[in-house]
């Protein structure tokens, strides 16, 4: 086990693990991609990176807005140890 020193969590392979979220829309023939997360995420920090997937989920509703929720590890940077959020974002 490694440690990454910049959130002290425990790691299986060297170095941070950056993860973001983005979303694409066919209304521009996917030729654009829009960033969810502001800040990336380290997966390694709760289960290992194990089963990160089976943690985010996607819908789109009867009026096309298309709603996202994933796990997010990253705390509060600077101010607290990082530990499991989830967060949601919507959009057309």
């Amino acid at each position: 086990m490694l440690e990454d020193t910049s959130t002290l969590a425990l790691s299986l392979i060297p170095g941070p693990v950056c993860l973001d979220f983005a979303f694409r829309t066919s209304s521009d023939n996917f030729a654009s991609e829009t960033r969810l997360t502001n800040q990336s995420s380290n997966p390694y920090i709760t289960f290992a990176g194990s089963f990160i997937g089976d943690y985010n989920g996607a819908v789109v509703s009867d009026g096309n807005v298309a709603f996202t929720a994933w796990a997010d590890f990253r705390g509060n940077p600077g101010v607290t140890l990082p530990n499991m959020d989830v967060n949601v974002a919507y959009g057309r």
